[in-house]
C-alpha cells in the first residue's frame, strides 16, 4: 500500500511538469480557420486544409523575413488551399489564412487573408463592428492591399498627400490608427510565411 502510494505522488509531480513542457511549443493552438470561412474567400472551389508545424530553419526564416521574432520553432501555421473544382483545371485559386487584430477595439477583428504568387488577392473582414452608424472597416481600407506584395510599402501614412509619393503606403482607418497599423503588419505576415514555406 505504501509503495502504491509513493508512485501515486511522484506521478502526480511528474505529469504536471511533462505537460506543461509538452504545451510550450503548442501555445499558438487551437487555429479557428474553418473550412467555412475557406467558402467566404473562394466559394465553388475545392478546399484542402494544411497544418505545418514550423521547424526550427524555417521559424528563423520567417524572422528574418519580417524583420522581428513572430514565430518560434514548433508555431503551428493552418491554412486553407483553394483549387478549380473541374479537374480538367487544378490551378490554385488561392492560399487562404486567418489573422486577428485587437487594435483600439474591445473584440479582435477576424480577417480572412487569400494570397496567390507571393501578392494579397483578398482580404475578407468576418466581423465588422458598426461605430456612429457604420462599419468601422471600409472596403476602400481593405482594397489598399490587393495586389500588394512584400516589395510594396507598409507603412501607414499621417496624411492623404502622402499617398502621391513612391512607394505609395496605406492610408489608415479615420480614428484607429492602431487598428491600421496592426491590420497591415498581419497581412504581410501571412505573405511572409507563404514566402517562406514556399505556399504558391
Amino acid at each position: 500500500m505504501k509503495n502504491n502510494l509513493g508512485f501515486l505522488i511522484l506521478l502526480f509531480i511528474i505529469v504536471p511538469t511533462g505537460c506543461a513542457s509538452f504545451g510550450t511549443a503548442f501555445y499558438h493552438e487551437p487555429h479557428e480557420i474553418t473550412r467555412e470561412d475557406a467558402d467566404k474567400v473562394h466559394p465553388h472551389s475545392r478546399h484542402q486544409d494544411t497544418h505545418k508545424r514550423l521547424t526550427l530553419e524555417e521559424s528563423q526564416l520567417i524572422n528574418t523575413l519580417y524583420g522581428e521574432e513572430i514565430n518560434r520553432e514548433g508555431d503551428l501555421i493552418v491554412y486553407y488551399n483553394a483549387r478549380h473544382m473541374k479537374p480538367l483545371f487544378p490551378l490554385t485559386k488561392g492560399n487562404i489564412f486567418l489573422v486577428k487584430v485587437r487594435g483600439e477595439t474591445d473584440d479582435p477583428l477576424i480577417f480572412l487573408v487569400c494570397t496567390t504568387k507571393g501578392k494579397v488577392d483578398e482580404v475578407i473582414l468576418k466581423n465588422n463592428p458598426i461605430v456612429k452608424g457604420k462599419p468601422l472597416v471600409s472596403n476602400e481600407f481593405l482594397r489598399q492591399f490587393i495586389g500588394r506584395s512584400l516589395g510594396h510599402s507598409w507603412e501607414i501614412v499621417k496624411d492623404p498627400s502622402d499617398l502621391l509619393s513612391l512607394p505609395r503606403g496605406i492610408l489608415p482607418i479615420s480614428d484607429y490608427p492602431k487598428t491600421s497599423k496592426e491590420a497591415a503588419e498581419a497581412f504581410r505576415k501571412v505573405l511572409v510565411w507563404a514566402k517562406a514555406l514556399r505556399i504558391e
